[in-house]
């Protein structure tokens, strides 16, 4: 009996001290070292496996021991409370479990989030650091093309030293010949303005005499008038001598002649009026060309009076440059001195820019390096994501395990810790989405992540489920459920449709914003499943499927 009781206890003690080494493990895999975390975990869950194993082949024996002993059923009291004890700590270990699981999954992320960031600066710093060394391979260049030309330019200013001294001796000689030019201008604009006067006087003329033609052809149209009624009254004069008859013979030559001079009157009225208006036309252009050549000579005394102005101000322009070709000779005398030194200066940046060369080329070099780290970064951060799914998964069966034991003790089964399972379940889903992102699914059939194949939506259409239908917590359960088996879903389906090595960068953007607003969900999943265990005391029974547990 003794024996047995002690063996009884070894058994839970083992149990506990496995659970320890799980939990143990899995912080040792969010540190940064997965194969420790490994090795702890797998012998955390071997040894939990053993106990469970152990309790459950020996209670057979131990019901029939306790039926025989007269303390029968006080040892069997205190074996229940102690597996009750080890379920308790199970739960507790199951909530940090949950936690610790949540916390290695944010910093995963947080360090994939940063090496992305590292690769894309380092990307950015090289793309401008080869733009960088091909700009002082080209300064190089230019400073060598500049030194040539610093070395042109040294004896080019001994020869603008003497060409501004024979430059000062040309000025004056400009200066002159703008004066007497300038002189001559005066006296064009003068001769301009008398022609400009005699253009309007001319075109004066032009207007009066136009204006007369105008009274002459007026007196023509009176002559016109009167040569046509003198035609008329020569029409009745022959009318009248042909009723005279006889006596009136020699009234009609008179009429006759009359007529023929109205008529030749009027030919000459008309010959004359042509003529008028041709000589009208003409005085017309005539004015017209007055007028035009009265602009010319208004156009030319303006340009006259500018060229004028052009002449003063270059005369002036002369002086000032006179005064400041002694300030060019002794600039020269300065630049070649300055020069010197540029060449000298020259020299020194010539040095500096190989000196930069090399340092870039360094940097290039760090760059690579810098890349190749964030690739083997990367690779230990996949590696730590498969050995806390490894955790994670061995974990979850060492709890489901100790939980099998609490059942068969107990008709009971807490709501509280069937709620861990099913939070923990649904974030190996989360760890397993990480892991096809990742690419590393080529040696994994992943279950259906699809809403209606998860066990909890099984639960929750069966008569138990059906008992709390309309709960605010369990609808809030199933809101949340939906979003993250949708999010999954489309996680699922783009990663394992596309290789990681074919994937466009808008696909991979899309997968990880994706991921972060999953793994939002999930934390959002976990606080309602809680909150629907404990606030309405939910009794599942459940057996976690196959299909769940892996």
């Amino acid at each position: 009996m003794g024996e047995r009781t002690e063996l009884s206890k070894k058994v839970i003690h083992a149990g506990v001290f496995g659970q320890v080494l799980v939990v143990l493990g899995l912080v040792a895999g969010v540190a940064g070292f997965p194969l420790p975390g490994l090795v702890s975990g797998v012998l955390g869950v071997c040894l939990s496996g053993w106990a469970c194993v152990r309790a459950l082949h020996r209670w057979g024996d131990i019901e029939e021991a306790f039926r025989n002993s007269r303390d029968r059923d006080q040892a069997f009291q205190d074996l229940k409370s102690k597996i009750f004890s080890l379920a308790s700590r199970n739960s507790d270990n199951a909530q940090e479990l949950i936690s610790s699981i949540f916390s290695a999954l944010e910093i995963n992320e947080k360090i994939h989030q940063g090496i992305d960031d590292i690769g894309g600066q380092v990307d950015r710093t090289k793309e401008s650091l080869r733009s960088s060394s091909a700009a002082i391979e080209e300064i190089g260049a230019t400073i060598e093309a500049f030194t040539k030309r610093i070395d042109s330019q040294s004896s080019a200013v001994v020869q603008t030293s003497s060409a501004v001294e024979q430059m000062d001796s040309h000025l004056g000689n400009v200066s002159r010949i703008v004066d007497q030019h300038r002189e001559n201008m005066t006296e064009l604009v003068d001769l301009t303005g008398k022609g400009e006067q005699q253009a309007e006087q001319t075109n004066t003329l032009i207007e009066g005499i136009h204006n007369h033609i105008g009274a002459v052809q007026a007196v023509i149209q009176v002559i016109n008038s009167v040569a046509s009624q003198t035609n008329l009254l020569a029409m009745n004069a022959a009318i009248e001598a042909a009723h005279a008859g006889e006596a009136g013979r020699g009234f009609a030559v008179v009429a006759d002649e009359i007529r023929k001079l109205a008529e030749t009157t009027a030919q000459n009225s008309k010959t004359i009026g042509g003529t008028l208006k041709k000589i009208v036309s003409e005085i017309g252009q005539a004015k017209g060309l007055g007028s035009e050549n009265l602009e010319y000579f208004r156009s030319v005394r303006t340009d006259a009076q500018e060229i004028t102005q052009a002449f003063h101000e270059i005369n002036r322009a002369t002086v000032e440059i006179s005064q400041g070709s002694s300030d060019v000779l002794k600039a020269s005398t300065e630049l070649v001195n300055i020069t010197r030194e540029i060449q000298q200066g020259g020299q020194e940046i010539a040095t500096s820019v190989r000196e930069l060369d090399a340092s870039v080329r360094g940097i290039l070099e760090a760059s690579a390096a810098t890349d190749r780290n964030s690739e083997q970064i990367d690779g230990i951060l996949t590696l730590n994501n498969q050995t806390l799914a490894t955790l994670a998964a061995a974990s979850l069966h060492g709890i489901e395990a100790v939980q099998n034991l609490e059942g068969d003790i107990a008709a009971d089964s807490g709501s509280a810790m069937n709620c861990k399972m099913v939070a923990l379940n649904h974030l190996r889903w989360l760890m397993s989405a990480r892991q096809v992102i990742e690419g590393d699914d080529s040696r994994r059939t992943f279950p259906s992540p699809e809403l209606e194949k998860c066990w909890l939506s099984r639960w929750i259409k069966s008569p138990q489920g059906q008992h709390y239908a309309g709960s605010p917590a369990l609808e809030q359960v199933q809101e949340v459920h939906l979003e993250f088996h949708t999010l999954l879903t489309r996680i699922m389906n783009n990663a394992q449709g596309t290789p990681a090595g074919r994937r466009s960068t808008e696909l991979e953007r899309s997968l990880e914003t994706d991921y972060r607003s999953l793994m939002k969900c999930a934390a959002r999943f976990v606080e309602a499943i809680e909150a629907f265990g404990q606030t309405r005391g939910v009794q599942i029974d459940q057996e976690i499927p196959a299909a769940m547990a892996g």
